[in-house]
């Protein structure tokens, strides 16, 4: 997708490699899927949201732009290696209030200096980690809004700018 928007109402599987670029936007129905080995990346200035229960094996790259999840699969099947999903500086993970089941590599200040990996969404109940690994490749700013908590187990790095506006807050587990 490049400058314009796609709406997945369907399926995508096999090997897929699907790339957001420019202004577009990649929007996704919370029936369809992506599966096998396919990857995502948001390459983007706008907002895509992936709301399917993806089982894909691929790497989740975002490079520019905003990529929201809409469910705890949204990024693909459980993974917690922190290269399952790769937040370069001018990206954006927001998320939005999911215990997403993937590790994350950060790094930067995110889309517009909104954060590198951020929470919009509520948060989930106490205890309850919304990110099972985060690794910093480089220093990154991770940011919670005011409607709840940003809660992240094994940070294997502690080089970090958390960012809580309001009464947003952070709960940090150092890797054993």
């Amino acid at each position: 997708v490049n400058d314009g928007t796609l709406s997945l109402t369907g399926n995508l599987s096999g090997g897929t490699a699907i790339t957001v670029a420019g202004t577009g936007v990649f929007s996704q129905g919370a029936s369809s899927t992506i599966s096998g080995t396919s990857s995502f990346t948001h390459n983007s200035s706008g907002t895509s949201t992936l709301n399917g229960t993806n089982t894909y094996t691929g790497v989740t790259t975002v490079d520019a732009g905003t990529l929201k999840a809409g469910n705890a699969q949204a990024f693909g099947g459980a993974n917690a290696s922190a290269t399952a999903i790769l937040v370069n500086n001018g990206g954006t993970l927001d998320v939005n209030g999911v215990a997403i089941t993937r590790g994350v590599t950060i790094s930067g200040n995110g889309a517009g200096g909104l954060g590198a990996l951020v929470n919009t969404g509520a948060h989930l109940s106490a205890n309850t980690a919304q990110i099972p690994n985060i690794a910093l490749s480089a220093n990154a700013t991770i940011v919670a809004n005011a409607l709840g908590t940003l809660t992240a187990a094994n940070i294997v790095d502690w080089n970090i700018v958390l960012n809580a506006p309001n009464t947003g807050s952070f709960t940090l587990t150092p890797a054993n």
